[in-house]
């Protein structure tokens, strides 16, 4: 019988990234910080804007009582709160998961101030910033990805990913 023998060169260099490429890819928190901070300057984008799209306007009553400022900037606390991991943010990472939120209670209310902005209140909600809330509040969603923060995002975990076989 005749027999045939190959030996692959480098087959132990081979092994060698393959099993650094598992552990590497096994813990996700640098692609996930970096699509972290590209999106705290998305949602930035959202409240300069005035929302992605635009938000509804203020109810004819808060621009009397308040005047004709820009939507969700009152005191600018929300905006800071998801923009940067300052006060009152939510930014948990893991090795395979991010969230990003606040976590800013509304005045006068034991519900979070982001919640009420990104969802908004129904008519007939009360005491929400120490108000009866007849008119109830639009939704303003500022916590969205766009469709160019999904290239973006997808761009990190591909040059991530290619940097792991380099």
């Amino acid at each position: 019988m005749a027999n045939m023998t190959y030996k692959v060169r480098g087959i132990r260099e081979l092994d060698a990234t393959l099993r650094n490429a598992a552990r590497e890819l096994n813990d996700w928190k640098e692609p996930l910080d970096q699509a972290g901070v590209y999106m705290h300057q998305s949602i930035d984008k959202n409240f300069q804007a005035g929302g992605r799209p635009k938000w509804k306007g203020h109810h004819w009553l808060t621009t009397k009582l308040r005047g004709s400022g820009q939507i969700l900037s009152d005191t600018g606390r929300l905006r800071q709160s998801v923009t940067s991991k300052g006060a009152g943010s939510k930014y948990e990472l893991s090795k395979n998961k991010l969230v990003i939120g606040s976590n800013l209670k509304a005045s006068g209310s034991g519900r979070l101030l982001a919640d009420i902005q990104q969802n908004g209140l129904p008519a007939g909600v009360n005491k929400v910033f120490g108000k009866p809330g007849k008119n109830g509040i639009p939704a303003r969603p500022f916590l969205m990805i766009q469709s160019e923060d999904e290239e973006k995002i997808e761009r990190i975990f591909r040059d991530y990913i290619e940097g792991v076989f380099r």
